[in-house]
């Protein structure tokens, strides 16, 4: 499999496809899927790659209890796990950052004392606080739904240009700003609730 390109197994060759599909544990999600480590990913390849993973890989092809049923079960959870890195923003930047061999910020009990960030920040709960209190969460989604956006482009750059500094800073913003969006869609259901 290279370039994207999908395969059309028959019967006898996807009984024995899940021997084919040598995976290590310790692959990049980006290894596994056989594609370039970069933060804006071709969705159409992965998704096209996920669906053969699926159709070779899947348990029910294969008898209960043989030894291909267990390879199967574990490398399409290796799939599925690299796949929900992947989707994940925040996780696929993590996996870039583990990548390139750069520490993560605000991770291993390193604190992040940056006043302007932290300004941000306070900004971004503010915003929450103005929506929850007028019962508008429609704004607040649009805005951090285009702030998200530029902050992705805005990582996906400084990773192209392997710019340390300007990662770890957009990291720290795109995780605040999608946190807060998860913390206003909660906000949100619950005020629908009551």
């Amino acid at each position: 499999m290279s370039n994207g390109e999908l395969r059309y197994f028959t019967y006898c060759e996807l009984m024995t496809a899940v021997n084919d599909v040598d995976f290590k544990p310790e692959a990049s999600p980006f290894e596994l899927f056989e594609i370039e480590p970069l933060y804006t990913l071709d969705w159409n390849v992965i998704e096209r790659r996920k669906a053969l993973f699926q159709k070779t890989l899947h348990p029910d092809f294969y008898p209960v209890n043989s030894s291909e049923y267990e390879i199967a079960s574990k490398k399409l959870a290796l799939v599925n796990n690299a796949y929900a890195i992947l989707k994940d923003p925040i996780r696929r930047a993590k996996a870039l950052f583990s990548i390139a061999d750069i520490t993560i910020p605000g991770e291993n009990g390193k604190t992040i004392n940056d006043p302007k960030m932290m300004e941000e920040a306070l900004s971004l709960k503010e915003s929450l606080e103005v929506a929850t209190i007028d019962n508008d969460f429609d704004n607040l989604f649009k805005t951090l739904a285009k702030q998200q956006k530029i902050l992705e482009d805005s990582f996906n750059a400084a990773f192209l240009e392997n710019n340390e500094h300007n990662m770890k800073e957009t990291y720290i913003r795109l995780s605040f700003c999608i946190k807060t969006l998860a913390d206003a869609k909660a906000l949100r259901f619950e005020n629908m609730e009551n």
